[in-house]
């Protein structure tokens, strides 16, 4: 798992993490998830109050992991609201 880096941070700055495990029933559902990935990504680079995110692809298993970091619970919420997620 990658972290990215969109805001930065200070050290000691409390935040709010996120993790979630998804698994996929079909491994056809793999791409179009790898595609979507992108769009949600590109969007969380422009969120405001998101300061770190990482996501983590066993594709055999297809299985998911996302883990992200924000500076409150409204932002997240904010993001969560939005079309593509």
């Amino acid at each position: 798992m990658r972290w990215v880096e969109v805001n930065n941070s200070k050290p000691g700055l409390d935040g709010f993490c996120v993790s979630t495990t998804f698994v996929l029933r079909r491994y056809r559902d793999v791409f179009p998830l790898l595609k979507l990935t992108q769009e949600i990504t590109e969007q969380m680079d422009q969120t405001p109050g998101i300061i770190r995110y990482a996501l983590s692809a066993r594709f055999f298993t297809r299985k998911f992991r996302t883990l992200s970091v924000w500076q409150d619970k409204p932002s997240m919420q904010l993001f969560i609201s939005s079309v593509l997620h």
